[in-house]
């Protein structure tokens, strides 16, 4: 009896140890899928990181280009702005004469 009552409980053992190799394996196998999906999302995430430094350094770039061409604009503003005066003091001479000579003329 007592043999047999061993042999029963041996049995059962056996098949909770086979419920949870099998339950072991699928763990294990979920485990590698999420391994590999932690890989995937990993290099996902280094390729956008290296993008955004790529975007942000463009970005600076642009800034420079934005500020050397707003410099040049303010250069040439003031090289107008003292051209216009030379034209209006050469316009101002050029009355003057006008007016003198017309004075002379009479």
């Amino acid at each position: 009896h007592l043999h047999m009552i061993l042999a029963h409980l041996h049995m059962i053992l056996a098949h909770l140890h086979m419920i949870l190799a099998r339950l072991h394996m699928i763990l294990a196998y979920l485990h590698m899928i999420l391994a590999h999906l932690h890989m995937i999302l990993a290099h996902l995430h280094m390729i956008f990181a290296h993008l955004h430094m790529i975007l942000a350094h463009l970005s600076m770039i642009l800034a420079h280009l934005h500020m050397i061409f707003a410099h040049l604009h303010m250069i040439l503003a003031h090289l107008h702005m003292i051209l216009v005066r030379l034209h209006m003091i050469l316009a101002h001479l050029h009355m003057i004469l006008a007016q003198l000579h017309m004075i002379l003329a009479h």
